[in-house]
Parts: structure tokens; sequence; C-alpha cells
């Protein structure tokens, strides 16, 4: 029987290293996946899910962050922060070898909340309960 594959959206993310600080690992887990440097500006909150692949708990602490790329973070026009971080994103360097990263996509908080984009439940309610 062949696998079905689906695509699923989520948020920059991994494992905290025994030598790092949460925030140095969110520093570093940010730049891996993406390219971009940032600032964090504030812990949002804590969500978790169950990985049926691991069979325990993931535990996720999300913070708001900052692009320190300057056309990014000097930018209040959309369209072109949007343009700016397709350009910046590097996702190649991504190291996640469970499943393929198609892309980036920069998306609002509404298109998240509303289902516009697939992503674990879990999260989508942490998005939408959250005042970001």
């Amino acid at each position: 029987m062949p696998r079905i594959f689906f695509v699923l959206w989520d948020i920059p993310g991994g494992k905290v290293l025994s030598s790092e600080t949460p925030i140095n690992a969110l520093m570093r887990e940010i730049k891996e996946e993406t390219g971009l440097d940032i600032d964090v500006i504030k812990p949002l909150g804590v969500w978790s899910f169950h990985s049926t692949k691991l069979g325990n708990q993931i535990i996720c602490t999300t913070y708001l962050c900052k692009s320190r790329n300057k056309e990014i973070a000097d930018s209040d026009e959309s369209d072109k922060i949007t343009k700016s971080l397709l350009n910046s994103v590097n996702i190649s360097n991504n190291p996640e070898e469970e499943h393929d990263v198609e892309g980036f996509e920069w998306v609002r908080k509404e298109d998240i909340v509303s289902g516009k984009y697939p992503v674990n439940e879990n999260l989508r309610r942490f998005v939408s309960e959250t005042d970001f």
C-alpha cells in the first residue's frame, strides 16, 4: 500500500541542547531553519501535543520574536515584509530529517485560526487563544 503524505504547516522550533539556554536554542533553531537572526520580544506561552511516532508528549514554549533583518524590522507594509522575508529566508539548511520542508510562507494569525493552513490542532488552539 502506498504511503500517503499530507502538508502540515508548523512554526520553526526544535530541541534545547544541554549546553544552551532556551533562548539560545530558539535563536539557533530559527537561524538553522530560516537563516534569520532574531530578537526575542516576549514569551507567549506553552502548549503541547502527543507524538505518536515518539510515544510521548512534546512540550512547546512559544515566543514572540522580531527579525534583525533591517528591511523586515523597519517595514509596516505586509506586502513588503512578505517579499523581504521570502528573499531573506533560506530553508535549505533546515536539519529536519523526518519530513521534507517544502517551503516558507509568511502567514497571519487569522489564517492559522481559520484553518486556511493545516496545523496541529493544539497549535491552532494556542494561536487562537494567545494575544499577540
